[in-house]
């Protein structure tokens, strides 16, 4: 059943994670760990980790909470869009910013965010 679960139904779950992740809110993300909570009281009994929390439960089974894992699924595709071998859309990131820019300032970020101008509300 665990394996069925992990190869069916968190795969829905995690579907275009990349998109979506960041968007998601803390409410709506503790309402995905409920599925998985609730499958994994389903699967291993409904007293199957009253005892200990949820993470170490997890930790137990050898799989991540869908947080986690939400977060890990979302920096290995930006990663992976960084090398132009292995996706053709890594054009579309822009280029990391120099050491000697960031260094001079309080919050340092590793890529410029791009700027786009918006003209559909000038002509409203």
């Amino acid at each position: 059943m665990l394996h069925f679960y992990i190869g069916v139904i968190r795969l829905v779950l995690e579907y275009a994670v990349a998109v979506w992740h960041s968007g998601l809110t803390a409410e709506l993300s503790d309402q995905l760990e409920t599925i998985q909570k609730r499958a994994l009281r389903i699967i291993f009994g409904a007293s199957s980790f009253t005892n200990q929390s949820y993470e170490s439960f997890c930790h137990n089974l050898e799989i991540l909470p869908l947080s986690t894992r939400r977060d890990q699924l979302a920096s290995h595709f930006f990663h992976k869009l960084l090398h132009p071998a292995s996706c053709p859309l890594h054009y579309l990131i822009p280029l990391k910013a120099h050491n000697s820019q960031t260094a001079k300032l309080r919050k340092t970020v590793a890529y410029n965010t791009p700027f786009a101008q918006a003209r559909g509300m000038t002509l409203s």
